[in-house]
């Protein structure tokens, strides 16, 4: 019976490590991609939007005193196409920018493939380690307490 529970806590200890072993993947991955990513739609995306919505806005603008041309000074037209050429220069200079920062989105993605990498490392060491320390309680097995389930059981736990 003490073996069992030997067993039982051998297997416990090594679900706490794998349990220990997701978190600090889960860190990684928070730190090094999801907070990146955040931080990528919160500015950069937010910041292009605006731009495209200012863009649309001075558009309409534009093309509604163009309509109106005649009745309203061609002043007001020149300056509300001029608005329209300047925030369209804003808006593409800001998707640029998020272009050029393309190197740093595929480093956080390897960051985050390195990480994956990592906890499934650890995670078949911790299990390989159970694995040969199970395998090793079987073993030890006294050949009585055999029976065909155990000796077919035993056996998949043994390295070839």
């Amino acid at each position: 019976v003490w073996s069992k529970c030997g067993a039982l806590v051998e297997v416990g200890e090594a679900m706490k490590r794998m349990a220990e072993v997701k978190d600090s993947l889960d860190i990684d991955v928070k730190q090094n991609f999801i907070d990146p990513l955040q931080g990528l739609c919160d500015k950069d995306l937010r910041e292009i939007q605006h731009h495209l919505k200012k863009l649309e806005g001075r558009r309409l603008d534009y093309d509604y005193k163009k309509k109106r041309q005649g009745k309203i000074p061609d002043e007001d037209i020149r300056q509300a196409l001029e608005k329209f050429h300047e925030s369209k220069e804003v808006a593409e200079t800001s998707m640029y920018n998020l272009l050029e920062t393309d190197i740093e989105q595929v480093s956080q993605l390897s960051s985050l493939v390195e990480s994956q990498l990592q906890y499934h490392r650890q995670a078949v060491q911790v299990l390989e380690e159970l694995s040969d320390k199970l395998g090793e309680r079987c073993g030890n097995i006294p050949p009585c307490v055999y029976n065909s389930h155990t000796r077919a059981h035993t056996l998949s736990f043994r390295k070839t």
